[in-house]
């Protein structure tokens, strides 16, 4: 919970800070990433996390794919169990502004378990399903307020519902990620 505040508080400050009106107290000069397709970075939070490999098809929209495997340690120190999340969700352009572009963003997430029997056999069991609906903000050639070519941040908030436990609703989902674009 602490991280999903201070990941608010971050995008406030940098979106309150780019939007004040009167002269700024220091100026970013930032171009857009022109002929953004290709895009691999890493996504941090839930339920996209992990790997993230964004394609934008068009202006208009994109596709991404994510991966992040996450052991779990037994009392002995041996790993008893591999969660594997794997994500997948379209990207719908907004606003494509000349450094920032909105966009929603829809998708299924997976949790895969991979466990080990007390026969050394390994099981695959699925422990949730998770389909995602929210808004997002990709600003180009900035990360930590520091300009980098081709480099992009983002922060992407909306709606989770876990589908093996139709209760399982997260009105508040989300995360940031850092994105470098070929």
């Amino acid at each position: 919970m602490k991280k999903l505040a201070l990941s608010v508080v971050l995008a406030g400050i940098i979106l309150g800070g780019l939007a004040a009106p009167g002269k700024a107290q220091f100026e970013i000069t930032v171009e857009s990433i022109e002929n953004k397709s290709w895009g691999i970075g890493v996504q941090v939070g839930w339920p996209f996390i992990g790997l993230s490999i964004r394609y934008w098809v068009d202006e208009l929209l994109g596709v991404e794919v994510n991966f992040m495997p996450m052991p779990s340690w037994d009392g002995a120190g041996k790993v008893g169990r591999l969660d594997l999340n794997i994500s997948a969700r379209a990207l719908w352009r907004l606003r494509n502004n000349p450094w920032i572009d909105f966009y929603g963003t829809g998708g299924l997430a997976m949790t895969l378990s991979l466990l080990r029997g007390e026969d050394a056999q390994i099981r695959a069991e699925r422990s949730a399903w998770l389909v995602f609906g929210g808004f997002g903000l990709e600003i180009d050639n900035l990360v930590f307020l520091l300009p980098f070519p081709r480099m992009a941040s983002c922060a992407e908030y909306g709606i989770t519902w876990n589908m093996m436990d139709l209760l399982d609703i997260r009105l508040l989902s989300g995360g940031v990620c850092v994105r470098y674009y070929i």
